[in-house]
């Protein structure tokens, strides 16, 4: 994986981003400038009439960083969407996620931080959390690192308020939702450089790590796929380097067929 996303701009225009110098972007009426693996938006002026969205897109094995225009820092992970506003207008902040971020908000107390994601709404005024919401997943995950984070689902109706370390688990096909506390700094090491991922099941690991190197999985053992690990291990080493230590556990044997 790397540095690397597609801006799309209103008017359709798509920006690619990498590793390239730093320049300086128009996104409408508004000057983006790239800083580093960084999109930052000119700060908040007081935005009048119809807001102007852009979308921050990842592929697989991407990630990438932006500062909307309030001063919220937003990490983007892999193969995920963020749709947000170039200048907030009204009386609330509202973005729109398809897969895993993590949210550094700016307090405005008059003015909420909403995330909208396809069955649920997070709303805060000055907090940290992570919320992971892929399509493809039977889970929608948040998790609050500071702050306060209030957090309603359509399906079920129910409103949940979240502490620092909570994390709120919603069954998308059940309703089902369920709060615990957790270690924090294994939810949002992504976004450090590593992935730490504790007593996992095979299926989980391989999950996210095609994400991130973006590669299919086929076991041909049945069951091994619930073989449960522990991993900790730098996002940025080579695949061959993970998969010999999970082989040295004598737990799982590996076969390469191209990116299978």
């Amino acid at each position: 994986g790397g540095k690397k996303a597609i801006l799309v701009l209103g008017s359709d225009e798509k920006v690619v981003l990498g590793d390239e110098a730093e320049e300086t972007l128009l996104a409408g009426n508004t000057t983006v400038k790239k800083e580093g693996n960084t999109l930052v938006y000119d700060r908040q002026k007081n935005g009048e009439g119809e807001e102007e969205y852009n979308r921050l897109i990842t592929p697989r094995g991407g990630e990438y960083a932006v500062v909307l225009a309030d001063g919220t820092k937003v990490w983007v992970n892999a193969e995920s969407e963020l749709r947000y506003p170039v200048q907030f207008s009204g009386t609330e902040r509202k973005v729109y996620l398809k897969g895993e971020a993590y949210f550094a908000v700016t307090k405005q107390v008059t003015k909420p931080f909403i995330v909208c994601l396809d069955q649920a709404e997070i709303t805060v005024l000055g907090t940290s959390f992570n919320v992971k919401a892929y399509p493809e997943d039977e889970n929608v995950v948040t998790t609050l690192v500071s702050g306060k984070v209030s957090q309603e689902y359509t399906k079920s109706e129910e409103e949940v308020i979240l502490n620092p370390s909570d994390q709120a688990v919603y069954t998308k096909s059940s309703g089902e939702l369920k709060v615990e506390r957790v270690d924090v700094n294994e939810v949002i090491c992504w976004k450090n450089g590593r992935m730490i991922l504790k007593n996992r099941s095979l299926k989980e690991i391989f999950c996210e790590l095609a994400r991130w190197y973006d590669f299919e999985v086929e076991y041909r053992k049945k069951g091994v796929e619930e073989t449960r690990f522990y991993v900790n291990m730098d996002r940025y080493d080579d695949i061959e380097t993970v998969l010999d230590k999970l082989q040295k556990t004598n737990g799982v044997k590996f076969m390469f067929y191209g990116r299978k």
